[in-house]
């Protein structure tokens, strides 16, 4: 959280780069298990950027802004997906066989692992959860989400910034990317259930 606040006041102190500030915060949940698509607010904030500053300047800014984000729900994640897997009713499913074979694979090459799942355009919550069933640290997994996030978002940027886009469409990306925050509420109210389960279990 602390983290978040320094961003959001070194963007505030330049009026250009101020849209960076909501898409920080955005960049939280759409990079965390509630898996809200974040590509159209990158693309809708790097349009707005370039029309002050370079297309490549632009997407290094929200490249390493997503990356914060995303920094940031790295701990957040592997915190309540840890302490889950500590639990005595999860063991059946973390010694299965497949799974505990599954963590095995994980565990030749944990960081690289995590990289090229940030990095490339694969499911990435597959890693989120081995990494919680490996007991992965959390600064490791955390430090290699960004890694491989800030050239996944700088690419998107940069293709996403050839065309300078008029201003409709622009607003079209943000409803876009608000639009399918509808999917959050739902979410959260399926974690607090299964963390009310679990508390009333122990």
């Amino acid at each position: 959280m602390l983290g978040l606040l320094v961003a959001a006041a070194v963007c505030s102190l330049h009026p250009d780069r101020v849209v960076l500030i909501p898409f920080l915060f955005w960049s939280v949940p759409t990079h965390s298990m509630l898996m809200v698509p974040n590509e159209p607010a990158a693309i809708a904030a790097v349009q707005m950027l370039i029309r002050r500053t370079s297309l490549y300047d632009a997407a290094l800014l929200v490249a390493l802004t997503a990356a914060i984000g995303a920094g940031v729900a790295c701990v957040i994640d592997q915190t309540v997906l840890q302490w889950f897997a500590r639990k005595d009713r999860l063991r059946g499913f973390l010694n299965h066989s497949f799974t505990g074979r599954a963590v095995e694979w994980f565990r030749v090459w944990p960081f690289g692992t995590v990289f090229a799942f940030a990095l490339l355009p694969l499911p990435f919550f597959l890693v989120r959860f081995l990494a919680a069933a490996a007991q992965y640290p959390v600064e490791r997994y955390t430090a290699a989400t960004m890694l491989g996030r800030i050239p996944r978002i700088f690419l998107l940027c940069v293709i996403g910034g050839f065309w300078v886009m008029p201003p409709w469409l622009v607003v079209a990306l943000v409803v876009a990317a608000l639009g399918t925050a509808s999917v959050v509420p739902r979410r959260l109210v399926r974690i607090r259930s299964t963390v009310s389960q679990s508390a009333e279990t122990d």
